[in-house]
């Protein structure tokens, strides 16, 4: 009897013993994940330039009157959507324009990622609190944060966007010398202008770029190159994709040292708990997911124009928001 109570205490002690480590674990894991979201930015472009905080109340539909337009994406048991926006911060001002617009929307049980780029001088109904008014779409941000850039979203496309993550150009160049830098296909001529113009020391094909050139290559725009905003918004889905790419193919120790130094460049809309979920949803795709790449305006919907002494895009947005909406069916 002595022999057996000794054998059942000693294993209710093992048993304490592993769960107390346990707990340990978890709760320093907890700590650490905790830690991690404290390094994270939050609300950041929404209290600049804005007078007011009442937005106006327009026709959700926008422009348009289409019955397929999307009227909300936020199901999250379905798919995850954010908007990213890369800040264009080289001129100083507390907060510049949108240069880039990327509606990501993710889907767990595909593992498939979805960018859609908008085109930062599609001519939109900018809905500001002030009075509606019509410009390039990258001056929401600018006059009203992501406040009126959700706004904007909704009211010329139907399509509510809850959360953002917005990384000044910057900090851009940063995150992937963090990664240790990208691959890229170049073409002759984008290898050239940037040898020419930043002594990259690059030629056609696949290349490592640094963060710099990465970003000069993202933001090439020139007549020399027959170039234009939709040819540098393939270059920004490009550079994206490496991203991914890199970033799941390190270990996991590693990837938690970047993410680390990561975090600090980012702000965010979402508070800690949606930065959980979103986080939950996303550790399935890390192990292989596709990406899939799209453009608003979609081929043959749009024309250049003159508008006020600004070249702008004009686009048929009925029919853009019906591509939408079938691009984001779950």
């Amino acid at each position: 009897m002595n022999r057996r109570s000794n054998t059942k205490q000693g294993i209710l002690v093992a048993v304490a013993v592993i769960c107390s480590i346990l707990l340990m674990v978890l709760g320093g894991v907890a700590l650490y994940f905790n830690y991690l979201l404290g390094l994270i930015g939050t609300g950041g472009g929404n209290n600049q330039n804005s007078q007011t905080d009442s937005w106006v109340t327009l026709d959700s539909t926008g422009p348009t009157s289409d019955s397929t337009a999307v009227s909300t994406i936020g199901n999250l048991d379905q798919m995850v959507h954010f908007m990213l926006v890369g800040m264009d911060d080289r001129d100083g001002a507390t907060r510049g324009h949108s240069d880039t617009m990327v509606l990501c929307s993710i889907n767990p049980k595909t593992k498939k990622i979805i960018m859609t780029s908008f085109m930062r001088d599609l001519w939109v109904t900018i809905p500001h609190p002030q009075g509606a008014y019509d410009f390039k779409m990258n001056q929401a941000y600018f006059d009203g944060g992501f406040d009126l850039l959700r706004e904007t979203v909704k009211f010329n496309f139907g399509v509510e966007i809850e959360d953002f993550i917005m990384v000044e150009f910057a900090s851009f160049a940063a995150m992937i010398d963090k990664l240790g830098g990208v691959d890229i296909t170049l073409n002759e001529d984008e290898a050239n202008y940037l040898n020419k113009n930043y002594d990259a020391g690059v030629s056609a094909g696949v290349n490592h770029l640094t963060g710099q050139i990465a970003l000069a290559y993202s933001r090439i725009r020139t007549s020399n190159l027959q170039d234009s905003d939709f040819n540098r918004v393939n270059r920004q889905q490009n550079v994206l994709n490496s991203i991914f790419q890199a970033y799941k193919s390190k270990p996991l120790l590693e990837l938690l040292g970047v993410t680390e130094s990561l975090l600090p460049y980012l702000t965010v809309t979402m508070d800690k708990g949606e930065i959980v979920g979103y986080m939950a949803q996303m550790a399935p795709l890390l192990s292989g997911f596709q990406i899939e790449t799209h453009r608003i305006p979609a081929d043959k919907t749009w024309w250049f124009a003159r508008i006020d002494g600004k070249e702008v895009i004009q686009a048929d947005l009925e029919e853009n928001r019906n591509i939408l909406a079938e691009i984001l069916k779950p």
